[in-house]
Parts: structure tokens; sequence; C-alpha cells
């Protein structure tokens, strides 16, 4: 049975199209369930146990971050026409009259909120100029090591179903 055809059929006996992201933000986790990784366990349990009648599936989360230095940025999107769009160059926070000089000062800002995002919500920075088979590799990598000691709960063990119930 495929995925599609398990959700389907998760979608129809609860007459729901409501799938819950399992992404814990630790300072939110009540302390009385503890801290670190067993405490957003037993939260994300209590989550699944709450709402297993209203949804239809579960995602876990992984976040990545596939950093590209500006200079790459710019010479991919140049590499398609010929110089970036108004919005993208961020010609409207007047920067600079240039497209490609303002997209460098635009960009420069976001890549330095991206970075800051990384390092708070621990995000995995994948290096984006890498081959793309390498980066898929690196992913592949990392959500086998995840998925390694995987046991579903009890009560969503089913003999083909992981993610959906």
């Amino acid at each position: 049975m495929t995925f599609l055809t398990k959700l389907a059929q998760s979608s129809r006996a609860r007459d729901s199209i409501i799938c819950i992201g399992l992404d814990p933000e630790p300072d939110l986790i009540p302390e009385v369930l503890g801290s670190g990784p067993q405490a957003a366990l037993r939260f994300l349990r209590r989550v699944i146990r709450a709402t297993s009648d209203y949804a239809c599936a579960y995602k876990p989360n992984l976040a990545f971050y596939f950093k590209v230095p500006i200079e790459v940025s710019l010479r991919r999107i140049l590499n398609g026409r010929i110089s970036p769009k108004f919005h993208e160059a961020g010609m409207d926070l007047g920067l600079s009259d240039d497209a490609s000089e303002s997209f460098k000062l635009f960009q420069s800002k976001i890549l330095e909120e991206y970075d800051q995002i990384a390092r708070e919500f621990n995000l995995t920075v994948i290096d984006g100029t890498a081959p793309i088979q390498r980066q898929q590799q690196q992913i592949r990598e990392i959500v086998r090591k995840e998925l390694k000691n995987y046991r579903p709960m009890p009560y969503l063990q089913k003999k083909e179903n992981v993610y959906v119930r």
C-alpha cells in the first residue's frame, strides 16, 4: 500500500485533512515533563494522544539550511537573466540604484538573519555550493541517523504504517 493510499484512508476514517507537525519548541515544553530530548518525546506523545481522533497524519520535522554565498546566489540568478528582479534585489529598500549591488546588500542582511536562525534553532547547515548529489547524500545520512532507532509508539503501530495513523 502506498503512502498516499494510507493517507487517503486515514483522512476518510477521521473525516479530516489535518496533519500535525511534530516540531517541539524546547522553551514551551511544560516543566513537569522535564527537559532535553526525553521531555520532547514525552511532549510529542501527549500531542499525538490528544489529537489522534482528529489528525490523519503526523509530520516529524528536521530543519535544514542550504547555505550559499551571495556571489554564488547572484551568479545562479544571472545565469538565466540579465539582472535580479526588483524585490529579490531589495530595490524597494533603496540600498543602491544598481540591481546587482542592491541584491548583494539586501541578501547579506537576509543571510545574517538565516545564520542567526540556524544558530538559535539548531538547524542543520548544508553547503549549498556542493554538488547536488553530495547534498542529497548528506540529507539521506542525517535522516537515516535520525530514524535509526525509531520505533512507533504502540498506539501508532500498524504493519506497514510509520507516519500515518
